[in-house]
């Protein structure tokens, strides 16, 4: 069976331009509008990539700051009941080879990372407190060790 089109009446030639016309801009602005969403989305990505790094710098250098602070502490404590001229020996050798990067890199890092994280943000004080924290044990048993630079 065929069907038949419908005849439509026929509209002013002037009215067609119009309504073309306001179609196009209609077009025009949906156009626009996609390219500033789509320009914002690709800006967030960058600054979610930015975070995303700056959060895995933090965390490896906060863990091997960390794990320094232990071995350190482990070290100080095991070694009190052990032979003295050997303890002495192996403090000179362990706090001798300080690796003041890993603190320096744990600053620079929460800082970045800081700088990422909204102002009212509680990962921001919690990110800051740990940092601190961290950089004061640091520097409590860099202290601690430092009488052992004069023997060697």
């Amino acid at each position: 069976m065929i069907r038949s089109i419908p005849i439509l009446p026929s509209q002013d030639p002037s009215s067609d331009d119009e309504d073309l016309m306001a179609t196009r801009k209609k077009l025009e602005h949906l156009t626009a509008g996609m390219e500033e969403i789509t320009n914002k989305s690709h800006r967030w990505e960058v600054c979610l990539i930015d975070g995303i790094q700056a959060w895995r710098y933090y965390q490896e250098s906060l863990r091997l700051a960390t794990q320094w602070i232990h071995r350190a502490e482990s070290l100080l404590m095991a070694e009190k009941n052990a032979n003295a001229q050997q303890s002495l020996v192996l403090h000179v050798a362990f706090f001798n080879s300080i690796n003041k990067r890993l603190v320096n890199n744990l600053q620079t890092s929460s800082a970045q990372l800081l700088q990422g994280l909204p102002a009212d943000s509680m990962g921001k004080m919690t990110v800051s407190d740990a940092a601190q924290t961290t950089v004061e044990n640091w520097r409590r048993l860099e202290l601690s060790s430092a009488w052992l630079l004069f023997i060697v």
